[in-house]
């Protein structure tokens, strides 16, 4: 799996949209969508593009996952 498939998975497995998760890492929406359709990648050694997904999946969500919906687990 491709560092773009991993992170659209992970954003979209939390409920983040492409904004909040941009607001998080302190980069642009322009940014993470680049990412996720691998045009580009993070301007960082892989130890770094380990940590973003990390970060992905450790922090909470302002927007809850709706009632009904199983809970799935990480991909990595």
């Amino acid at each position: 799996m491709t560092f773009a498939e991993k992170l659209y998975t992970l954003r979209t497995q939390y409920g983040y949209s492409q904004e909040t998760l941009a607001e998080k890492l302190n980069v642009s929406r322009q940014a993470i969508s680049k990412w996720e359709l691998g045009i580009t990648l993070p301007e960082t050694d892989i130890k770094r593009t380990i940590i973003i997904i990390e970060k992905v999946k450790q922090t909470p969500s302002k927007y809850p996952r709706k009632a009904g919906l199983p809970a799935k687990e990480p991909i990595m």
